[in-house]
């Protein structure tokens, strides 16, 4: 996947994906965030190289209708109540 493909979901230019890569800028919490939703990627691993790359994700969505955004609540709730922390 090119770096234009790469950052076309969420908004980012070639430019930046490479200056990110390179650590030339910082990456912010909107981009971290759209990094998990859109690619599955695991947060821990981009800052602080803890973990594997790629979380693997359970199918948790119901509705078709819902979106990234909700399935990923779901998982993270359910994910919570597996650990009993709610």
């Amino acid at each position: 996947m090119s770096q234009i493909e790469f950052g076309k979901p969420f908004g980012c230019s070639k430019a930046y994906i490479s200056s990110i890569e390179r650590d030339l800028v910082p990456i912010n919490a909107d981009k971290l965030t759209s990094l998990l939703l859109i690619y599955n990627i695991n947060i821990n691993y981009i800052l602080a190289d803890i973990g594997d790359m790629f979380i693997e994700s359970k199918q948790v969505c119901d509705n078709e209708s819902e979106t990234v955004f909700e399935c990923k609540i779901q998982q993270i709730v359910l994910k919570m109540k597996e650990k009993g922390l709610i």
